[in-house]
């Protein structure tokens, strides 16, 4: 998910835009092509939304406010790598 957010974090410089389709986000880095099929993006000119699946089914989700602020929330709260209570800012992972 880092990776993909550098990769907005470029299109956004080049483009103006967070808005970007995974072909692009691969042409800018080619590590992104094997990314698991569940591996969803969505951006506008503030923000994006990057969420992804893990092997036990769990969605990680990371937010990017117009503000620049981010947030990092999961499906099942308490399992894995999801956090049972977020912290202060409301991330769980």
């Amino acid at each position: 998910m880092r990776t993909v957010a550098t990769a907005l974090a470029t299109h956004l410089t080049d483009e103006g835009t967070f808005d970007a389709s995974l072909a692009e986000l691969v042409r800018i880095e080619p590590a992104l092509g094997e990314a698991s099929p569940q591996l969803a993006v969505r951006g506008d000119e503030e923000g994006y939304t990057i969420t992804e699946r893990s092997a036990s089914g769990i969605a990680f989700t990371l937010v990017r406010e117009p503000s620049g602020e981010t947030r990092r929330t999961c499906s099942q709260p308490g399992r894995g790598l999801c956090r049972d209570r977020a912290d202060a800012a409301g991330n769980r992972w």
